[in-house]
């Protein structure tokens, strides 16, 4: 099972998320939840660095990724941020909602 763990401010702002797991839905290679889960949080990612030019802390390793974001965000790139991560977030959980035996996702909401 892959469970994803959101972690937020006091303001509700995601400020950290870690995926640990295989979800076994299928084969190596052949396994659509993981791949999707894998886009998902992948796409987030790019985003935050390429287009927002946020600088990660990422630590990956087979099935495990653990994303924090830095303390130094612009103010004016926070709620571009926000954005995207709360937009994985619905893509993540959409996805365990589909897929209940194989992705759980902790969200913990303020």
């Amino acid at each position: 099972m892959i469970v994803v763990s959101v972690s937020r401010s006091n303001e509700g702002q995601i400020i950290e998320f870690i995926i640990n797991g295989h979800a076994e839905y299928d084969k190596p290679g052949k396994d659509i939840v993981c791949a999707g889960v894998s886009a998902v949080s992948g796409t987030a990612i790019i985003g935050m660095e390429r287009l927002l030019g946020i600088k990660l802390n990422l630590d990956v390793s087979k099935g495990h990724l653990k994303c924090s974001l830095p303390g130094d965000i612009p103010q004016q790139q926070t709620e571009r941020v926000n954005l995207i991560l709360e937009t994985m977030v619905l893509g993540l959980k959409d996805i365990g909602e589909k897929y209940k035996k194989f992705v759980k996702v902790l969200d913990k909401e303020v």
